[in-house]
């Protein structure tokens, strides 16, 4: 129900199966190989707009999304060595975007447009992912990892978004673009961390130090695919005292002063 004072209050039902099937097999006893199918959805939506002179609820179908992943998981070494990959392929549709519509204002010949989150998207995703931990010695561990994701729009229906949004895409008569073959912005290519942590026991409790470096690659910072916001790494670190179920810690983060932009 929609959680705003509004004469034309709305509800909207969904009844949605959500099935995961996965299949795995052991080739030794910490080799596995794996195979899963998944659904998800993102709830609906309504947005409220105004229509001529009345306020009216527009309603968003609920998004959905497949996933399709094959992977393998294993250790290595009596288990010091944790070494996992993925591969993956989602496809989304009836995707939620913010969009435009034009209408005809009842009783005059002027033309108005309606702004509101409609299912006019939809996209597909394939990458990987590789995580691993290393524990060097009972103190010390060492772990990381990597993703790679590449999206592209694939719906090529005309849609009205933002003048703003619309910069770089070709000239139409009636402001309408076509997203397909587009990067989503502010969604990286590629993704990862690197962390060690090392712990030293005491008499009062444990102390145990961190320090780890996060990378964002670079991404688009427009739906048009203009502009390239560049890749960065930023350094944290972390000291935790441990004694019993009291912890203590004192961290520092973006210690690199990393400064980078984060969108357009």
């Amino acid at each position: 129900t929609c959680g705003i004072p509004n004469p034309n209050d709305g509800i909207a039902k969904s009844t949605i199966f959500s099935p995961r099937l996965t299949l795995n097999y052991k080739v030794a006893p910490d080799n596995m190989i794996y195979a899963l199918y998944s659904n998800g959805v993102k709830s609906g939506r309504f947005s409220n707009v105004a229509i001529g002179q009345e306020q009216s609820l527009i309603y968003a179908q609920p998004e959905k999304l497949d996933n399709f992943e094959i992977g393998t998981k294993n250790a290595f070494f009596d288990r010091r060595l944790i070494l996992n990959l993925s591969g993956f392929f989602n496809r989304v549709s009836r995707q939620q975007l913010t969009s435009s519509t034009p209408f005809i204002v009842e009783g005059t010949q002027e033309t108005s447009y309606i702004t509101a989150t409609r299912n006019v998207g939809a996209s597909d995703i394939w990458g990987f992912e590789l995580e691993s931990s290393f524990r060097v010695t009972p103190r010390f561990i060492l772990t990381g990892s990597m993703g790679h994701a590449k999206q592209k729009f694939t719906n090529a229906d005309p849609v009205i978004v933002a003048a703003s949004s619309a910069i770089g895409f070709p000239a139409s008569d009636d402001g309408s673009i076509i997203m397909k073959g587009k990067t989503q912005a502010n969604v990286p290519a590629w993704n990862g961390y690197v962390a060690a942590d090392y712990v030293i026991p005491t008499e009062n409790g444990d102390v145990s130090f961190r320090v780890d470096g996060a990378y964002r690659g670079s991404f688009y910072g427009d739906l048009g695919n203009n502009v390239v916001i560049k890749s960065s790494w930023t350094l944290n670190s972390k000291v935790t005292w441990t004694a019993g179920n009291l912890d203590l810690s004192m961290f520092g983060r973006n210690l690199n002063g990393n400064k980078r932009a984060i969108g357009t």
